[in-house]
């Protein structure tokens, strides 16, 4: 295992039909939008483990009571605990703040960017080894698919219009204001809207996780 100064997050909503991938359900319908949900926890969890990250954690939201986690938890070790926080940035802003507490680097990644690898992760880490205080992975929608701190501050995450294509420019911002250094890696495109789904299909190392979606339900 390697990296034993490093915290890996996967922040993961719980796969909940009519309550996960929202925007998709008008393509997917209830139960595959939820389906494909939990079929990317897999996925970056699968991806997380092939980066051979020494200390890896799963922070669910809004609860970690779901067998798609305790199917992770008992082939892997790593650690489950709930997402604490009024919004998105509230709590990946608690999840830095413990992290950081304990380890001198710590990376949170979504789990709805199939596109992020192993090699992907690697360079994250690579970055904040190398002396950035921040690390941002964008995503072509105008967010971004990952985060890496060296050093804690709450300002970065506070006042950002979550789930809009401000985010990762606001955020950008907010580090400028902070003074903090940054770096970028390549742009990477997530699955949140139906557009999306043609990209993922279209992928011959991710058209797996829509393999047989429609015709299951």
């Amino acid at each position: 295992m390697r990296y034993p100064d490093t915290k890996l997050m996967l922040f993961a909503k719980t796969p909940e039909p009519g309550k996960t991938k929202t925007r998709l359900i008008p393509a997917l319908g209830k139960e595959a939008a939820a389906e494909l949900h939990t079929r990317m926890i897999r996925h970056t969890a699968t991806t997380a483990f092939a980066a051979q990250f020494s200390n890896i954690e799963i922070q669910c939201y809004p609860h970690s009571r779901h067998a798609v986690f305790m199917d992770i938890l008992d082939q892997q070790c790593v650690e489950l605990n709930k997402q604490t926080g009024d919004d998105l940035g509230e709590r990946m802003a608690n999840a830095f703040n413990s992290a950081l507490a304990e380890f001198d680097f710590a990376i949170i990644t979504g789990t709805d960017a199939p596109a992020i690898s192993s090699e992907y992760l690697t360079a994250a880490i690579d970055q904040l080894k190398a002396g950035t205080e921040v690390v941002l992975g964008p995503a072509e929608d105008g967010g971004y698919v990952l985060i890496g701190l060296s050093r804690f501050n709450a300002s970065i995450f506070t006042d950002i219009d979550w789930g809009t294509d401000q985010v990762l420019q606001q955020t950008l911002q907010r580090i400028e204001e902070s003074g903090m250094s940054v770096s970028q890696l390549p742009m990477l495109w997530d699955v949140d809207r139906a557009e999306d789904l043609s990209k993922l299909a279209a992928s011959k190392a991710l058209s797996f996780l829509t393999a047989d979606l429609w015709q299951k339900f």
